[in-house]
C-alpha cells in the first residue's frame, strides 16, 4: 500500500511540475506580447 501512495505522490509532483512548467511558459508569452504591443504603441506615438 505504501508503494502505490508513493508512485501516486510522485506522479502528483510530476503533474504540479509539469503545471509551474506550463504557467512559466503563459507568463513568459504575456511578457512578449506586452513587448510587442509597447513596441507597436512606440511606433504609432513616432
Amino acid at each position: 500500500m505504501a508503494y502505490a501512495d508513493a508512485d501516486f505522490a510522485t506522479k502528483e509532483t510530476i503533474f504540479i511540475t509539469k503545471g509551474i512548467d506550463f504557467i512559466a511558459k503563459e507568463i513568459n508569452s504575456a511578457m512578449y506580447n506586452i513587448g510587442f504591443i509597447t513596441e507597436k504603441i512606440d511606433f504609432v506615438v513616432k
